[in-house]
Order: structure tokens, then sequence, then C-alpha cells
């Protein structure tokens, strides 16, 4: 009797649970088929079908940042069934990146449950690419707490999750439940999963270099003159310009990204503006009501241009909260704000501060799930 076994995970060469099992239900069946136990093998059939299944490799696209299919930003996101020790190891992360380049999503997730004696579940997570690892991302992460929360049932809707991450400590994530809609846009912002992300702090930079210039006027039409503000994230450059400017920026098939490519920043660029600034040009038609803007573009990580990004939204988070408050554009005790990313897709992103918040921000949007499947 021949048989084959696969394992899902091609970096782990250890024989696994899924593994085992099979190898002991074949015997159990070769040593029935001896006294002609026809029923106990088909019996043997719907056990094995069922033990495979279930250590097989769950895999969802998921629309983030929305409630609209098509919009927003889309994730992969692969829930990894096995106890994998070697997540974070080298085979691991070839395989990870494999896979990210196979689906060719913006970015792809790979989640996998971590036992802990403490009250809140915890995950693993790592984002990719189809080119490189990130350090940090905040739709694919929101998208695999929907997938948790709903697709998989793997945590209750009202209990918090902890994501453990590579690079950023732990990330924690809860999910509100007809939670009230704030009063900018009410359609955009019902029942969403909230994570609390770290915060950044702009160190402001006073003048572009010539090459910095040269850049942004060839590929973004900024010229100096245009920037009101510019800063440092730990990742981003952060570039304010004003309303009416942003809304004249290039669209993305008109950008020449391998020149905005030669732009030093350690990740991407941010440009950002707010509609609550008095407008030198009016009128000119707000179809979204947000308290800021934000465009981001990542070519040195394969995303020309990223449809919605939280972690663009905690980069510059704290920058708008101060920065409004300062010009006497929102209530001195505001601790919420609507961010809105004008890509392609679009998505709303609500930024709160609570009290006991500590150099984070809580970021909230809606998910909405597009394909399941299985990695066999």
């Amino acid at each position: 009797m021949k048989s084959k076994v696969v394992q899902i995970f091609p970096f782990d060469n250890r024989p696994t649970r899924s593994t085992q099992c099979s190898i002991t239900i074949i015997l159990y069946t070769q040593k029935c088929k001896a006294y002609n136990c026809e029923m106990t093998s088909v019996f043997y059939l719907i056990i094995l079908f069922l033990i495979m299944k279930s250590f097989r490799c769950c895999y969802f696209l998921i629309d983030a940042f929305t409630k609209d299919v098509f919009r927003g930003n889309p994730a992969s996101v692969f829930y990894l069934k096995e106890n994998i020790e070697k997540f974070y190891e080298q085979q691991a992360s070839e395989w990870m990146k494999k896979v990210a380049q196979e689906v060719n999503s913006p970015v792809t997730a790979f989640v996998q449950e971590e036992i802990e004696c403490d009250e809140t579940q915890s995950f693993h997570i790592r984002w990719f690419t189809p080119t490189k690892e990130l350090e940090l991302c905040g739709h694919a992460t929101i998208a695999s707490a929907h997938v948790l929360y709903h697709e998989l049932n793997k945590v209750h809707l009202l209990s918090p999750i902890k994501f453990n991450t590579k690079y950023q400590g732990s990330i924690s994530v809860n999910e509100s439940i007809h939670r009230s809609p704030t009063k900018h846009n009410s359609s955009n912002l019902d029942d969403m999963i909230e994570l609390k992300f770290p915060e950044s702090s702009l160190i402001q930079r006073t003048a572009l270099t010539d090459v910095e210039e040269q850049v942004l006027q060839s590929t973004l039409s900024i010229q100096k003159e245009d920037i009101l503000f510019q800063g440092d994230s730990e990742y981003d450059r952060v570039i304010q310009i004003p309303f009416e400017k942003f809304l004249s920026l290039p669209q993305t098939s008109e950008i020449n990204f391998p020149l905005l490519h030669q732009f030093p920043t350690k990740r991407g660029i941010i440009i950002t503006s707010s509609p609550r600034y008095p407008l030198k040009h009016s009128p000119i038609s707000r179809s979204v009501e947000a308290d800021f803007f934000l465009r981001m573009f990542l070519p040195r990580y394969g995303i020309n241009e990223d449809y919605v990004s939280g972690s663009a939204f905690s980069a510059v988070a704290r920058f708008w909260l101060d920065d409004l408050k300062k010009q006497n554009l929102i209530p001195a005790d505001c601790n919420e704000l609507l961010g809105f990313q004008n890509s392609t897709r679009g998505g709303f992103v609500r930024l709160t501060w609570k009290i006991d918040d500590s150099n984070t921000v809580r970021l909230s949007g809606c998910c909405r799930t597009i394909i399941k499947g299985e990695y066999l």
C-alpha cells in the first residue's frame, strides 16, 4: 500500500503532528484491511481527511479600512495551524517570502497562535510585501484580527488580541461592537477593529537637499515653496503641503517611481494636508470629510503607492492632533481625529487617544472578506 504524506511547511523537517497522526492511522488501516474491515477503512478515510484538513494552512484575502469591497487596502492573511518553533528563523522567512511573492498582495501577513498563561490570546505575526519583510504594518494587522474574530472564531468578539512582532514588541487589538459613529462620516465608521499602535514623534527638517528637491519636483510636482513642514518619523519622510496643492498631486500612473525611489528615506514618503486650513482659492469641492488627508509612496518596498497604511497614520497622528489644536482648528480637549488616505481605492482611519495610553495611538477601521482558501 503506497501512501504519501505532505508537510505543509517545507522549512520544518521535524515530523509534524499531522504526519504522526497519518502514519498511525495508515498502520491501523493496514491492520484492519487484513481482517477485511471495509467499514473501518471507510471510517479511516473520513478521519484522515478531517485530520489533514485541520492541519492545512488557511488563506484569506481581506480588504482593510473599508466597509465596501474592492476599496481600502487588500491584505493576504495566512493562519499557520502547525506549532512552528522556527517561526522567526531563516528557513521560515524564505518560505514566507516565496508565498508573499506568489500571492502578490500589497502585504501578506503570517499568523500563528502562541500558547500563554495570561488571559489575553496571543499570536505571532509577520508581514511581507512581494519583495521585503516589513517591520510594521497596520492594515494587515487589522485584517489578521478580522480573520481571527470573524472567519476562524479563534477569539471571542469582545476579547482582546495580542500580536507579538519581530521588531515592534506586542500590538494590542480589540473589536468594538455597535460603536457609535463619529460625526464626520457615519457611513464609514460602524463596528470597527481597533488596534493600539506605537506613536511617532517627527524630527523636523529645515531644508531639502538638492537631490530631494529635484526628485520631489520631477515626480510629485512639489516645489520647496509648497512645503509647510517636513520631518522624519522612525521610517518615513513626512511632508505637509497646502490642501489645494495636495488635491492637484499627480495620479499614481503619472509618477516616475524609479526616480522617486532615489529619494533618501528609510522606507517611504508621506504627503499630507488638512482641509481645515483656510484655502487660498475657493471654492474647492470636498466630497470626503476628514480632519486630514495623506498619500504614501513606498517604491523601496515594491509598493508604488500604498492604498491605506495604518503605520502612515500612526506616523502623522500626533503631528496633526497638536498642529490642529495649535491653530485653534479643533477644540483643545479633542482626542479623536478622522483621516482619509486619498489613493485610488481610498480608506478611512479613525484615530483616538485615551488618558491611559502612553506613546500610542488607537487606529480603527472596518474590514471585508473577499476570498477564503487553503494552502496545500
